[in-house]
Order: C-alpha cells, then structure tokens, then sequence
C-alpha cells in the first residue's frame, strides 16, 4: 500500500506540468513533506467541459453511496487488479480518473526487530503523477471531494522493498488516462504496469513514522544526519576538549547512547505495623516489599 507522500510542488510547478493555467487554491495550501491519509493534496483533472483544471482533493475516497464519511480511511488505496469492478471504485475507475503529483512516497522495510523508513523518488529529481480516482460525498454539511491512490505490483528494483507501488503514469500518457473516452483495456495496462524509475531509495529518519513531524528534514537521508553528529563530536565543547558520541547533540530521530541521568541512592526507611516494608526514597518508583518484623531493619 502507499500511505505516505510528499508534495512540495508550487501551484505554477502543477499548472506547468499539466498544461493548466495556474489557479487561486485556497491560503491554507501548504508543502507536505510527510502528508498522510486525511489531508487535502492538489490533483489534475478533467472538468465536466473536458478541460483540465487543479483541485484540491481529500485523501481517502469516500463513495457517493457511503453513509458515513469516514469510509475514506479505509479507501486510501485501489488495487488495479480489481479497481474496475470493486463497487467502491467501479465508477469513479470509469469517470473520474485523476493525477496526484508528488515528489515520492515512503516505504518500510523491515531490517531485525526494527522498520527502516524510506524515501523514494525519481533519481533526476523530476515529479511523479499517481493515477488516482476521485468522487464528490454530498450527504454532508458540505460537499466533500476525495480521492484514492491506485497500486500495482512493485518494479523489480522495488520488490525487496515492498511488494506494492503506486501506479505512475508517464507525461506521455497524461491525456489517455484522464480522457473520459479512453477504453477500458487502455486503462488497465496504463495502471498495472509497473514504473521502473530509475528511482533513488533514500534512508531516512523514523520521525516519519509519526505525522505530527511534517517539515522538510524528514527527507534528509540518514546518512547525513550521521555525519552531523561526527562532526558534533569532533568539533567538541568549544574549549578544545572531544565530546564523547553519547554527548554529541543528536539531530531528531536519531537514536544512540544517551548520557546517563544521576539519581539519588535509594533509602530504606522501615514502617510500623504488624507487617512492616521497606519504602524507597530518593529513587526510582519501586515495587513495595514485604517482611516479617525479625527482618525489619532500622534506617
């Protein structure tokens, strides 16, 4: 599946890369460096007229039939094997095929008890087009247009990856997949072949895995930010003296051995009572334990 992208794409970049005159989008437009399911994100489509314009679409489709519009967190993804006669999909596969560009999209790998977070773009740096689809929800307050992201078998150069990837559509076939006319066969190999890049597999930190970290050092590779850390602890605390790597400021997310925290030793202090045990103060909070009174000793 591909539940994560990024579009930093300016309005005039998209309007460029679609054949679009640039359009107004609303203020609240923003780069998305980790951008996630429920987010709006800007898409190509053909208007009921037949000419392209830019929209602003929410991630997760939500049929016209659905009754509740948080059905779109489960429609984040449309397998392209099944998407034209999926009920979810069926119609919006037939007419309201869309494009969703994008910088790249993260994958996991899973490497021991761990998942290592990557990015993945095109090596020359060029924007991807996703084939999407999207409906228009009208059971709200408001109306509500939405979209879901297509996925294919993965690449060879990706499978190791991931089994999965999104569908790319090349420049060249812009006009076949968002034609209304476009038949159905045409379609299906548009969406099922596999885009093979060649792509760039960037390590990067695990402050992507949380979504509340969206800015633009989430796609520094990680290789870099170990290098900043070297070059912390050579540098050293200003007065000529070499930091040890456990007291080198650390860039965010990356994990390693931590300056331990002084504590107070602990001291026990014997209770009255029947039964008697020992409290812990100045320390960690501890289990309690119990002894008989022949054991108790005095603090």
């Amino acid at each position: 599946m591909c539940g994560r992208i990024t579009q930093q794409l300016s309005t005039d970049q998209i309007g460029e890369l679609y054949g679009v005159r640039a359009t107004p989008l609303p203020p609240d437009r923003l780069p998305r460096h980790n951008g996630a399911p429920g987010q709006d994100f800007t898409a190509c489509r053909v208007e009921q007229h037949g000419a392209r314009a830019i929209a602003r679409l929410r991630w997760g489709l939500v049929p016209p039939w659905a009754r509740d519009a948080r059905t779109g967190s489960r429609l984040i993804n449309a397998r392209a094997e099944s998407v034209h006669y999926k009920p979810s999909f069926r119609a919006a596969f037939h007419r309201r095929r869309c494009l969703l560009p994008v910088d790249g999209w993260f994958e996991w790998q899973q490497t021991g008890r761990r998942k290592q977070p990557y990015f993945l773009t095109l090596k020359d740096g060029s924007p991807l087009s996703f084939a999407a689809l999207w409906e228009r929800w009208d059971q709200g307050d408001s109306p509500l247009e939405t979209f879901t992201i297509i996925t294919t078998v993965a690449s060879p150069g990706l499978e190791d990856l991931h089994h999965r990837q999104p569908a790319i559509i090349h420049p060249r076939w812009f006009s076949n997949w968002l034609n209304p006319r476009t038949p159905l066969p045409a379609l299906l190999e548009l969406a099922r072949q596999p885009y093979d890049g060649p792509f760039e597999r960037r390590a990067v930190s695990t402050r992507v895995n949380s979504v509340r970290n969206d800015d633009p050092d989430i796609l520094t590779p990680l290789s870099d930010k170990r290098a900043v850390l070297t070059t912390a602890a050579a540098v050293g605390d200003g007065e000529g003296n070499p930091l040890e790597a456990s007291t080198a400021r650390r860039p965010p997310g990356l994990r390693g051995p931590q300056t331990p925290i002084a504590r107070s030793p602990a001291k026990k202090v014997a209770t009255a009572g029947p039964r008697r045990r020992f409290q812990i103060e100045g320390g960690p909070t501890s289990t309690p334990r119990f002894v008989t009174p022949a054991a108790t000793v005095a603090a």
